[in-house]
């Protein structure tokens, strides 16, 4: 019975965990934020004729995806 109520609690606290990391998780990555900042920029650059730098950040450059990042969402 004991063994029973430890898996059924450890199978809750899984599940709770689980959904926690859903309801945080990033809409968007750091490098898709960046690309259509890119793109907006452009659009804005073209339709009022102005000349802001776009090329400012490499977005190839934002790319710091380590294994401890993922694990805790943080992609600085």
């Amino acid at each position: 019975m004991k063994k029973v109520g430890f898996l059924l609690i450890s199978l809750i606290a899984v599940l709770i965990i689980f959904g926690g990391y859903q309801l945080q998780r990033p809409i968007l990555t750091e490098q898709e934020a960046a690309s259509k900042a890119k793109q907006y920029l452009e659009t804005v650059n073209q339709k009022l004729d102005l000349s802001y730098n776009i090329n400012i950040v490499e977005i190839g450059a934002l790319n710091k995806d380590t294994f401890w990042n993922n694990v805790t969402g943080n992609r600085t």
